[in-house]
């Protein structure tokens, strides 16, 4: 799809949309000459936030990311070359940059063009030390008021107690969300659908001992990373995180996250 310039237009937004304001006013937050990254696991709706925010005014360059740092870069430099300037320049389905390269690109925006803001979007960007604006896995996660207003334009109501366990199984996961909505359209029963989402396949399944703590995960339980970020280091889905969590609770002997931590202490897992 291309815009009236002849440049690629934002993606539609799927079925269902709902916009979702904070996200919005969290990209606006950005200070000028600030470049913006959006980097989550697949399915957390980065390519539907920046195509939501696409419409709120101004022009926008699109274009999803080619390999290596030439092509990323011509990309860019072809946007701020465009007449007239784009207000905001998008490149999405970033695979990998470093924190350095990020910088690059940013700096060179804000020279050629000091009013445009760059945005990228990808799974595995790196922005330690880079001067940007982030919004991450936990950012995009569902809130469960959130939950519940898209499952409402599916024309799917879930009561208070299963909108929480529904919450508890995805993470906030987008794609989970997705998918729970269109079988609970279908008729199915909800209890199912809950019991089924905590049913996705694990990469590691049957690797390693499970009466063992996995060291690695008590590690990331004891910072404040979310569920959502931990899936994202581990690079699965939030519900085989989450398993994963409960598998090592079970092997601490434990029943929460911080008990776990606590036992994992004792044992000296941690130091």
């Amino acid at each position: 799809m291309t815009g009236s310039s002849g440049e690629p237009a934002p993606p539609r937004l799927p079925a269902n949309f709902v916009s979702r304001t904070r996200l919005l006013a969290q990209l606006e937050r950005a200070s000028s000459g600030q470049a913006v990254v959006v980097r989550a696991p697949a399915g957390f709706g980065k390519t539907a936030l920046l195509a939501d925010w696409a419409r709120t005014g101004g022009g926008v360059a699109w274009s999803r990311a080619r390999p290596g740092f030439g092509a990323l870069l011509a990309q860019v430099t072809s946007a701020l070359d465009a007449l007239p300037p784009p207000t905001r320049v998008v490149v999405d389905d970033v695979d990998e940059l470093d924190a350095s390269t990020v910088q690059v690109l940013a700096d060179l925006v804000r020279r050629r063009q000091p009013d445009v803001r760059l945005v990228l979007a990808g799974r595995r960007l790196k922005v330690d030390g880079a001067n940007v604006c982030t919004v991450e896995a936990e950012d995009l996660a569902f809130t469960p008021a959130e939950m519940s207003a898209f499952l409402l334009s599916c024309s799917v109501v879930l009561d208070a107690g299963r909108l929480r366990r529904l919450h508890a199984r995805i993470g906030g996961w987008a794609a989970g969300l997705r998918l729970a909505a269109l079988c609970l359209q279908c008729g199915e029963d909800p209890e199912h659908v809950l019991g089924a989402l905590g049913d996705v396949d694990d990469p590691a399944a049957g690797e390693g001992d499970e009466r063992t703590p996995d060291r690695a995960l008590v590690l990331m339980m004891s910072t404040r990373r979310s569920l959502p970020q931990i899936a994202d280091h581990l690079q699965v889905p939030v519900p085989v995180a989450r398993r994963r969590m409960h598998a090592t609770y079970a092997a601490l002997g434990a029943s929460s996250r911080r008990s776990a931590v606590l036992s994992a202490q004792e044992r000296g897992l941690l130091g």
